[in-house]
């Protein structure tokens, strides 16, 4: 289905990308016309040292900083998805080794717990959260390629891919690349914490529940609230939507 994309925000690479110096300046000038108060009081508190917030030279600095964050961001997005694969990889792994055991059930958790502790120390993890993440990495590629291929586009951040993965559990496999390619286009030019419950609604749209269900699933998120499936650090925002769940 279709809607009315939203502007893209301030800075936005698109915008960048086309004409850095030039658009900037038009963004500069445009807060200076409309007497935007912060542009104001740095022009002006700058003026007393000789050079206005306005000038080339700031405006030139301001592009080169606003290229710098788009590579060093484009790098991180590439690290990240790197990192699932690698994960998955260990999962297919310990897959692998348990082939054939009489047990595989038994064989794959012990095969699993001996790479989740090599690379372990490699994470900065303990044992058990490595074995979490290695399962939800394995989910993620295997079970939402159309997500992962709008990651690695660049059309969607981590953010959004957790989102979509964890609205991605209420919806039977048969219907899942419909609903990825609906949340999706959804996530374009919005932050993650912005489409939670728009995501929740095409889930629901897609495979409509009964109450009881809804209220099951409900106590059981509850019940499962403390146990996040990924670590949540410096470079983890939770009000993004970066967080862990259980399906």
């Amino acid at each position: 289905m279709g809607r009315t994309p939203h502007p893209a925000p301030l800075g936005h690479q698109r915008l960048v990308a086309e004409a850095p110096l030039a658009a900037l300046r038009r963004l500069w000038k445009a807060r200076a016309d409309v007497g935007d108060p912060w542009q104001y009081s740095n022009m002006h508190s700058n003026s007393e040292l000789g050079s206005g917030m306005g000038s080339d030279s700031d405006v030139d600095a301001l592009a080169q900083l606003v290229a710098d964050a788009e590579s060093v961001s484009d790098a991180a997005r590439l690290a990240q998805i790197r990192e699932v694969r690698v994960l998955a990889a260990a999962g297919v792994l310990a897959e692998r080794q348990a082939a054939g055991a009489s047990e595989q059930v038994k064989a794959r958790e012990m095969a699993l717990r001996g790479i989740a502790a090599e690379l372990a120390g490699v994470f900065v993890a303990t044992d058990r959260t490595l074995q979490r993440r290695i399962d939800e990495a394995r989910d993620l590629v295997e079970n939402y390629p159309v997500t992962m291929t709008a990651w690695e586009a660049g059309r969607i951040v981590r953010g959004h891919v957790r989102l979509i993965q964890e609205m991605g559990c209420l919806v039977p496999v048969a219907d899942r690349a419909e609903f990825e390619r609906v949340a999706v286009e959804r996530c374009e030019g919005e932050r993650p914490n912005r489409v939670r419950d728009a995501l929740r609604m095409i889930a629901e749209r897609i495979h409509p529940r009964t109450f009881t269900e809804r209220h099951e699933e409900a106590a059981a998120g509850r019940a499962g609230a403390g146990r996040a499936r990924w670590d949540v650090g410096p470079d983890r925002d939770l009000a993004d939507g970066d967080r862990g769940w259980d399906c």
